[in-house]
């Protein structure tokens, strides 16, 4: 936004964006609501004085799973590409769940051409969806197709506009995955800063990478790579807007049972109007609690209550081998970090860590106060009111 004035840009972004529509697929049907919220959010991305998206930087951006990292830039490329004169491309590359290789990817019209030209040159080809969404076919790394983007932009562009490329939901899940992640930062990140950005920047133009993850070993990650790249941490909706949330998707659930059992998580607000309150908790919380409690119990064998105990009572203070399960199920998230978005202050937010839904929370300290691992749904929901 070199020519424009931030402010007043992101001024008109923001009104804006609360035009786009996210649509979700449910059985045969699509169910559509409106965007919510995110204006610190989309002020604290966008500025770049904020020192989060800067040209020639890759940032890491973490967060909840389904706490809206992805939707949050759809909305901002759909919103940017229909006011027409921001000085701003953004296009998204999504990985694919299971391997290192590009699923699809959106990009405004004005770059259309040259990510078609890119995904060509890597073998790959692509078929076209709705709304400037792609199906990328064959396999096309999603590490090269980066690279060669940005390659693109900055020595084959003659526009000089600033580019954004966001790469979707990176898993970081495993050691391979890990490994995977952390050596393609280490190496793209000064090929971006000392190559393809210093070109560009000197045409007058930007370009940042931005690495969406919700994968809570990525601590692991920012441990290894610390300061080569940037580091922010996006949370979930505060509780004002998971009220409007709630009544856009006309869930008939108690507001405040909501936020003490979701905590403002978007995606947990579509899967209990998709599938009922008690299905949600059964499916997405005391299954997955019992996933980690199997683990735990062979890992830690009787120490396991007294450190379930401390967990509860102050999770920075969990045990290191607990905490390490923990981000493994992805029940708690490491919260340092440059943050976007305001943590609410509540028992389940600690220093340095925070569970990732308040429900987690809330169902090991009911078996820590039962001493039995079995909860039912009844029990939580009740524990909670």
């Amino acid at each position: 936004m070199s020519s424009q004035h931030v402010g007043e840009v992101i001024d008109r972004i923001l009104p804006a964006i609360h035009g786009y529509t996210i649509g979700v697929r449910v059985g045969e049907g699509v169910l559509e609501f409106n965007f919510v919220d995110r204006e610190l959010e989309v002020r604290r991305l966008l500025d770049p004085g904020e020192g989060v998206i800067v040209g020639g930087w890759v940032t890491v951006l973490y967060g909840p799973k389904g706490c809206g990292k992805t939707e949050l830039f759809r909305a901002l490329g759909s919103t940017i590409a229909s006011l027409g004169d921001v000085d701003v491309d953004i296009v998204i590359v999504g990985s694919e769940r299971e391997a290192w290789r590009v699923e699809r990817l959106y990009a405004p019209r004005s770059l259309a051409e040259v990510a078609r030209g890119v995904i060509e040159s890597l073998g790959g080809s692509i078929e076209v969806q709705d709304g400037g969404s792609w199906e990328v076919k064959g396999f096309v790394p999603l590490d090269k197709l980066v690279s060669l983007l940005a390659g693109y932009i900055a020595y084959r562009l003659g526009r000089r506009r600033n580019a954004i490329i966001v790469v979707d939901e990176v898993r970081a899940d495993s050691p391979d995955r890990l490994s995977e992640f952390r050596g393609w930062l280490e190496g793209y990140s000064n090929q971006l800063r000392y190559d393809d950005h210093r070109f560009w920047r000197d045409k007058g133009g930007s370009i940042a990478v931005v690495a969406l993850t919700s994968d809570a070993m990525v601590k692991e990650v920012r441990s290894r790579v610390g300061p080569k790249v940037n580091w922010a941490h996006m949370w979930n909706l505060n509780p004002e807007s998971l009220g409007e949330l709630a009544r856009r998707l006309n869930i008939d659930v108690d507001v405040n049972t909501l936020w003490r059992l979701a905590g403002g998580n978007p995606r947990a607000l579509v899967r209990i109007k998709v599938d009922g309150l008690k299905k949600w908790v059964e499916e997405e919380v005391l299954a997955v609690v019992q996933e980690l409690l199997d683990e735990a119990r062979r890992e830690l064998g009787e120490r396991l209550w007294d450190e379930l105990r401390v967990a509860v009572e102050n999770v920075d203070e969990a045990d290191y081998s607990l905490k390490q399960l923990m981000l493994k199920h992805n029940i708690i998230l490491y919260t340092t970090g440059y943050k976007v978005s305001e943590l609410p202050r509540e028992r389940w937010v600690g220093e340095r860590y925070a569970y990732q839904i308040p429900a987690y929370y809330h169902a090991l300290k009911l078996i820590v106060e039962k001493a039995n691992a079995k909860v039912t749904v009844e029990e939580l929901l009740e524990a909670t009111r």
